[in-house]
């Protein structure tokens, strides 16, 4: 039952609970030891029109196979979880800036080079690296900012 309350059913990787409960103890275990902490968040590119062309249960192949591709580029210290219907957060610890690039640039690789239907999925990928005064939200604000300036791109 525990497992369950943290694991998102379709994806098989963690949900939005067990995210916001694990980036508060992450970012907490920052400050106190002054460590480095990354996160990316990550949106499908025009994933409503995929779903709209190849059906929703399709749309599900897809973010399982995201999902799957994310978890086997991951260190196992990293927190991979659903963020929401198609976004997905990667808390890195102990992480910092030139590392999170390294990574972010893996992983958006990783997913361009998957095709579905023929077709590649694009992925708009937003990064943040913690500062001392940051909330764990205002971490996950200022990548999502990111993203979405990516994404006007």
């Amino acid at each position: 039952m525990q497992r369950m309350a943290i694991i998102d059913n379709l994806t098989r990787i963690y949900n939005r609970m067990y995210l916001n409960e694990a980036l508060h103890k992450e970012v907490e275990h920052a400050k106190r030891y002054k460590k480095p902490l990354a996160i990316i968040i990550m949106d499908i590119d025009d994933f409503k029109q995929y779903n709209d062309n190849f059906g929703h249960l399709q749309g599900d192949v897809v973010l399982k196979q995201i999902a799957n591709t994310l978890s086997k580029h991951l260190r196992g210290t990293d927190i991979l979880a659903r963020f929401g219907g198609d976004e997905f957060i990667v808390i890195l610890p102990e992480t910092d800036q030139e590392g999170l690039q390294t990574v972010a640039e893996k992983l958006g690789k990783a997913i361009r080079a998957q095709t579905f239907h023929g077709e590649s999925v694009g992925v708009s990928i937003g990064t943040a690296s913690f500062q001392p005064e940051w909330s764990s939200t205002q971490l996950v604000e200022q990548a999502d900012r990111d993203m979405y300036q990516r994404k006007a791109r």
